[in-house]
């Protein structure tokens, strides 16, 4: 049996990512002095808050939206190493990053084999953040804006545990984008219609 333990399950952007390896046999006993690879691969992942309902965080954009953040996958780092007398390892596996501002969740895995050549693994995952909170916004009005009527917006800041913070400046931006049909002549004298999306 292989057991892959972290520090925590939440991380910050450039915090140093520590893992625990430990390998027993089903019977108990230490795995001692194995041969073990490891690995750190990363992903990206929505996140919310925890408690924070009615609330988006995050990068929001329709389905259609040319701006709308890919997935992303990588290999974060990779290693060997030989489980002590106890049949652990730590691994040291770097500063973790929160590119692109976005959340990650990094998973560590491991794979111990025995003198058996028989090999086991294990794996345990964690959450990277871009920041010590998180911003988000939700509507206090019901269904669409209404031209000459107010339309209530609601801003919070919360750690990813889902703790409000009162101590956070938010910077806030609001524009109005409208859709514009152009009519173009294509091959063989055909027409056909493009609708582009502008900002003010």
């Amino acid at each position: 049996k292989v057991d892959v333990t972290t520090d925590a399950p939440h991380f910050l952007s450039g915090d140093e990512l520590h893992g625990r390896v430990l390998a027993r046999y089903l019977f108990g006993g230490a795995l001692a002095h194995a041969e073990s690879k490891w690995s750190v691969v990363r992903s990206t992942v929505d996140f919310q808050p925890e408690n924070q309902n009615g609330f988006t965080f995050g990068a929001q954009t329709w389905w259609w939206d040319d701006e709308r953040p890919e997935p992303s996958s990588n290999t974060f780092g990779a290693g060997e190493a030989k489980t002590d007398a106890m049949g652990a390892i730590e691994i040291n596996a770097g500063q973790v990053e929160a590119a692109g501002d976005r959340t990650w969740q990094y998973t560590l895995e491991a794979e111990v084999t025995d003198v058996n050549r028989q090999r086991m693994a294990g794996r345990s995952s964690v959450l990277v953040h871009p920041a010590a909170a998180y911003a988000g916004i939700r509507t206090r009005s019901e269904g669409f804006a209404q031209v000459g009527k107010p339309f209530e917006l609601e801003f919070v800041a919360a750690t990813p545990e889902g703790e409000r913070r009162a101590d956070v400046a938010l910077d806030i931006s609001i524009s109005r984008r409208d859709w514009k049909s152009i009519r173009k002549k294509g091959v063989g004298d055909r027409w056909f219609t493009i609708t582009e999306p502008t900002e003010e």
